[in-house]
């Protein structure tokens, strides 16, 4: 077994970074895995490597997935990595990084409340099961103002200020009334 939790091929000799997913027993694949066993049973560099697709000549997607986790740290790293940065990774183009960064917006929104229905603010724990999902792991301190209506119901939620005590890109008692569509005071 391996430390990605895929079973050794026997079959394979050579360099390992070069390991192509065809030259794994039919059953060790990763998305055959998944669809046999399910997405609890694969591990973290398998769930990757579905999502990467491929890799290159000289490294094989499953290799390229356990670097790109070892680049990075840890997946949640991984997850709040700029696309540029993830892009960098040599394997990665484009295409790849966006499709990472897309999965893990995806993930990030599937803990969210569903846009579609009006979700009601009633208590503290009410807008934190709203926010938490979105803002979770962002690296700086972001001021947001939840709007609702009169039955308490989120119409949306505003991003006010980025940054820190000491160093924001704008004063939040300025720009909110802009942001809810308030007039200025005179």
């Amino acid at each position: 077994m391996e430390a990605s939790g895929t079973p050794r091929n026997p079959r394979f000799r050579g360099d390992p970074a070069r390991l192509k997913v065809t030259a794994l027993p039919r059953e060790a694949r990763p998305r055959e895995r998944l669809c046999q066993v399910g997405p609890e049973a694969l591990g973290t560099t398998e769930l990757l490597a579905i999502v990467l697709g491929t890799g290159t000549r000289a490294r094989g997607v499953l290799p390229l997935a356990e670097h790109l986790l070892s680049r990075f740290g840890s997946l949640q790293d991984l997850s709040q990595a700029r696309p540029e940065e993830i892009d960098q990774v040599r394997g990665v183009g484009p295409a790849k990084a966006a499709a990472l960064i897309a999965a893990f917006e995806l993930g990030r929104r599937a803990h969210g409340p569903a846009p579609a229905s009006r979700y009601a603010i009633r208590t503290p724990e009410d807008a934190a099961r709203l926010l938490l999902p979105l803002m979770r792991y962002l690296d700086r301190e972001h001021f947001r103002a939840i709007l609702v209506n009169t039955k308490h119901e989120v119409m949306a939620v505003a991003e006010v200020a980025v940054g820190t005590w000491t160093a924001r890109r704008s004063i939040p008692a300025r720009s909110s009334r802009k942001r809810c569509g308030a007039a200025p005071r005179r």
